[in-house]
């Protein structure tokens, strides 16, 4: 049986295209993400985490801290993102479970046929002629 290529970041890491983009190269099919994010940035966390899952056309679980720490709030909102960026199971801010059945076959199904191949499509030489990156 095969249980898919799973990679793993952490809060920081989400909030920048670049890791979760060379995991979706190196055949990601799930990129499970530790988060700790804090209120009041939960409009932060909705917008990268599905953006992050669509640009590369695959699964997002995502796991996030609840309750009080100290002197931050973590807002929880834990979810199942699917390649096309929809929510297939998402909690609120209080600690819960999620079981939910996922086929990754659906990660190629995405990406054949959705007409914006997000992967196929960049174009890594403009960004070294351009000198926009070095």
């Amino acid at each position: 049986m095969e249980d898919g290529k799973i990679a793993l970041m952490m809060t920081f890491d989400a909030g920048f295209p670049e890791m979760s983009r060379i995991y979706a190269l190196n055949g990601a099919e799930m990129i499970v993400v530790l988060s700790a994010h804090v209120v009041p940035y939960q409009i932060y966390h909705k917008i990268m985490m599905r953006a992050r899952a669509l640009e590369n056309q695959l699964f997002l679980a995502v796991v996030n801290k609840v309750g009080l720490e100290e002197q931050s709030v973590y807002f929880g909102e834990s979810a199942i993102i699917s390649p096309y960026g929809d929510y297939l199971n998402k909690t609120d801010h209080q600690e819960k479970v999620i079981i939910e059945s996922i086929d990754l076959s659906l990660v190629y199904k995405t990406r054949e046929s959705l007409s914006m191949k997000y992967l196929e499509n960049r174009n890594v030489n403009y960004f070294k002629k351009s000198r926009l990156c070095k």
